[in-house]
């Protein structure tokens, strides 16, 4: 089945138009999303990040989005990316969530023991999309700036 949307996808690809249907789409979104809120430690670091942005980009390849920013966090990730308009963007995080946490206990079966329940990801997620006043360069800005030590000017207890 998603060979068939994959075929169909190829005619939306340069700049998403579908002459049978007479449609249109560029939609650019934001996607960040967490990992379970439940987790005391920092999860998303070192191989584990590195893992979880080069799954990020294939699944993206394979169903042919483009990624335009991606950052993984210590426990988040935010994506920057346009799709087909045949994927709703509850599919697309679905997509994106399932087949990451999936491959990421895979590769790293300790983490199933250190995450509440077998979770990886939290339920949430939050989808915005490029317009006039949100433009995509202030998104990739965004992102970026997420990937820099931030000092927050707050005293620590214990140096």
């Amino acid at each position: 089945m998603r060979q068939k949307w994959r075929e169909q996808d190829k005619s939306l690809k340069s700049g998403h138009e579908c002459p049978e249907t007479h449609a249109s789409c560029r939609l650019r979104s934001e996607i960040p999303f967490c990992v379970d809120a439940k987790i005391p430690q920092a999860i998303l670091k070192g191989d584990v990040a590195e893992f979880i942005e080069a799954t990020l980009r294939r699944i993206a390849e394979e169903y042919e989005w483009e990624i335009d920013e991606l950052s993984v966090q210590t426990n988040h990730v935010h994506v920057f990316m346009q799709v087909t308009p045949r994927y709703a963007p509850a599919q697309v995080v679905q997509i994106m969530k399932s087949i990451t946490a999936r491959e990421v206990f895979e590769q790293f079966p300790q983490l199933r023991k250190q995450l509440w329940a077998g979770k990886f990801w939290g339920a949430g997620y939050f989808v915005r999309s490029v317009g006039d006043a949100v433009t995509a360069e202030v998104i990739r800005n965004y992102i970026r700036y997420q990937d820099l030590d931030h000092d927050t000017g707050q005293l620590s207890l214990w140096d």
